[in-house]
């Protein structure tokens, strides 16, 4: 009983973390209304259930400062708005019984078109920094199994982007 009271102590800063992702996680600013200002949620299904899901923010590229009143510059559409900009995976899962069976890797596919589409056929794509599993609270020693996660996760978007890559050079 006691090492169940011990590991409820140790493990339960992930109830507030748990808590805390909600709909603002997907919509950063509550009231909005432009598709810039929110995450893109892609799924696969598999029948009627949800086997693998993704997170992915476009971020535009930093806009060139023009000066007040020099009339310059030309009004951006949503096509352009994030050209040169580049693509953030904020949460990346599939059902565990799907894993290992290109759900996943699929999803990667699909988040790397996107990006490219609207951002530029030279646009970065990666996880970002602060990503759904970002934060641990578990003394080091115990994140070995999550960052070990972390770097198959970085390896397999690095597979699918040099996939991508030698699809393009065979064109």
């Amino acid at each position: 009983m006691t090492y169940l009271l011990a590991i409820r102590y140790v493990t339960s800063g992930y109830i507030p973390l748990a808590e805390a992702v909600s709909w603002s996680f997907i919509r950063p600013v509550p009231d909005a209304t432009s598709p810039t200002e929110e995450d893109l949620v892609l799924g696969t299904r598999f029948g009627s259930e949800i086997v693998g899901a993704l997170v992915l923010r476009l971020e535009p590229a930093v806009p060139i400062a023009v000066p007040a009143g020099s009339g310059g510059g030309r009004r951006r559409n949503k096509a352009s708005s994030f050209r040169g900009g580049k693509g953030l995976i904020r949460a990346w899962t599939t059902k565990l019984r799907y894993r290992g069976k290109g759900v996943g890797t699929d999803l990667l596919h699909e988040a790397v078109r996107i990006t490219r589409e609207r951002c530029g056929k030279d646009a970065e794509v990666g996880f970002a920094v602060e990503h759904a599993n970002s934060q641990m609270v578990l003394p080091e020693f115990f994140n070995g199994t999550f960052r070990k996660r972390e770097r198959w996760a970085a390896k397999t978007l690095d597979g699918v982007l040099a996939e991508r890559e030698m699809l393009k050079k065979k064109r």
